[in-house]
């Protein structure tokens, strides 16, 4: 079973990939949730922070990073075949 640290730092590194850094919009939504009072917005403010936490990654770094870390998981998958 993934971890919640995990699934979380999947969730950044993926975020980060796709998205590059999370703009001042997504930071000042979410932040908002600091104080989140519902299961909805704890989840979102996680998101955002683990998205943060990937934000000096580029994208082809934190693709890689993500892919690593999936292997870490599973050794048995073959990541290079996604990068080439």
């Amino acid at each position: 079973m993934i971890s919640i640290l995990f699934s979380k730092q999947l969730y950044g590194l993926y975020k980060q990939a796709k998205s590059g850094p999370p703009s001042t919009h997504d930071v000042e939504n979410k932040l908002l949730s600091a104080s989140a009072n519902t299961k909805a917005e704890r989840v979102a403010y996680a998101q955002l922070s683990a998205w943060r936490s990937c934000e000096h990654l580029s994208s082809t770094e934190a693709k890689e990073e993500f892919l690593i870390k999936l292997f870490q998981y599973d050794e048995e998958w073959d990541y290079h075949s996604v990068l080439n």
